[in-house]
C-alpha cells in the first residue's frame, strides 16, 4: 500500500484544502499529510497565490480611474433639435374654362328680358288671386260666426233625458219607522239591515210612482222607456237585499214583507207599461189595472201619503179619462 504523501501527489490544491479543513471527516494522518503535501506545493511556487491576485487588482484600478474621470468630466449638452423645412406655398394654377353660352352678351339673347317680364307679371297675378281667395274666405267665416250668434241660433232644442226628480229618501224611511214600536228598534243590527232596505225601496217606488203618473196624464216622451228601464235597475237592487233572511220584530216583518209584494208588482207594471203607452192601452189592461190597484192598497199600508203626487194612494190609482 502507498503512503499517504504518494497520493496526494495527484490531487488538486483544492482536494487538498478539502482535507485539511475537514480534519474530523479523515484520518489524522491523511489530513497531516494534505496540509504537508500544500505546503511543499507553494514553497516550489511562491507567486502562484499573488499572480492569481493580480488580475483582480489590474482590473479593480482601472475601473476606479475610469469612475473618477466621468465624475470630474462636463456634462455634454444636448444636442439641438432638427426641424424639417417646410415647402414654400405654391398657388394652384389658374383654371382656364371654356366660353359658355351663357358667357355671351346679354345683346346675342334678345328674349331673355321679355320672358323675365313675362313671368314676373304671371307671378303677381298669382299672388293676388291667393290673396282675394283668401280674403273672401275670411270674410265667409266671419259671417257664420256671427250667425252662430244669432237668436235663432242660440235657441235651445229639447233633448229627451232619463233624469227623474229626486225625492227626500231619509225622510221616508224615518217616516215609516215612527211607526215602528220602540223595542223592535233596539236591536242595533235588524234596525240596520231594515233601513238599507226601505232606502232601496223607496228610491224605486217613488221612481216608479212618477212614471205612473206621467203615463196617466198623458206626459210620457220619448226617453219613457229608458226611465222604466232605470227604475227597474233599482228594483234590481231591492231583489238582492231580499235574498237575504232578516231576523225582525213583528211590526218591521209586517212592512218589510209588504214592500216585497209592492216591489213584485211594480216590477212587473214597468215591464210592460211602455208598449202599452199609445192610446192609454195600459188603462185597458186588466194585470196592470188589477196589480196597480194592489200596490195602493199595500202602500196605504206604509204611507199615508204619496210622496210623488202628495195624495193619498187610493187616490192615483189608473183611471180611464
Amino acid at each position: 500500500m502507498s503512503a499517504p504523501s504518494d497520493a496526494l501527489l495527484t490531487k488538486t490544491d483544492a482536494e487538498l484544502q478539502f482535507f485539511v479543513d475537514n480534519p474530523q471527516l479523515y484520518q489524522p494522518a491523511l489530513v497531516e499529510a494534505a496540509r504537508r503535501e500544500l505546503a511543499r506545493r507553494a514553497a516550489e511556487d511562491p507567486r502562484v497565490s499573488s499572480s492569481a491576485a493580480m488580475p483582480d487588482a489590474a482590473e479593480a484600478a482601472a475601473t476606479a480611474a475610469t469612475t473618477s474621470a466621468l465624475a470630474n468630466a462636463a456634462p455634454t449638452p444636448p444636442a439641438a433639435p432638427v426641424y424639417a423645412t417646410p415647402a414654400p406655398f405654391a398657388p394652384p394654377p389658374a383654371l382656364d374654362y371654356p366660353a359658355t353660352y351663357l358667357d355671351e352678351p346679354a345683346r346675342r339673347r334678345p328674349w331673355l328680358v321679355p320672358l323675365l317680364i313675362l313671368l314676373a307679371v304671371a307671378a303677381g297675378f298669382g299672388v293676388y288671386r291667393w290673396s282675394a281667395a283668401h280674403e273672401r274666405a275670411a270674410q265667409a267665416e266671419a259671417k257664420r260666426a256671427a250667425a252662430r250668434l244669432t237668436p235663432d241660433a242660440l235657441k235651445l232644442d229639447a233633448v229627451a233625458t232619463t233624469a227623474m226628480p229626486e225625492y227626500n229618501i231619509t225622510a221616508l224611511v224615518d217616516k215609516q219607522l215612527a211607526k215602528v214600536p220602540a223595542a223592535e228598534k233596539a236591536d242595533a243590527q235588524p234596525l240596520r239591515q231594515f233601513r238599507e232596505m226601505s232606502r232601496r225601496f223607496w228610491v224605486a217606488e217613488t221612481q216608479s210612482e212618477y212614471l205612473t203618473q206621467l203615463a196617466d196624464q198623458g206626459k210620457a216622451g220619448a226617453a219613457f222607456a229608458s226611465q222604466a228601464l232605470l227604475a227597474r235597475e233599482n228594483w234590481r237592487a231591492w231583489n238582492k237585499g231580499a235574498m237575504y233572511g232578516y231576523k225582525f220584530g213583528p211590526r218591521l216583518q209586517e212592512q218589510y214583507e209588504l214592500m216585497g209584494k209592492v216591489a213584485s208588482s211594480q216590477q212587473h207594471i214597468l215591464a210592460r207599461l211602455p208598449d202599452l203607452l199609445a192610446n192609454k192601452g195600459f188603462l185597458t189592461d186588466k194585470e196592470l189595472v188589477n196589480r196597480t190597484g194592489d200596490v195602493q192598497a199595500w202602500m196605504a199600508d206604509l204611507a199615508a201619503v204619496s210622496p210623488v203626487t202628495g195624495r193619498a194612494y187610493e187616490i192615483t190609482t189608473l183611471q180611464a179619462r
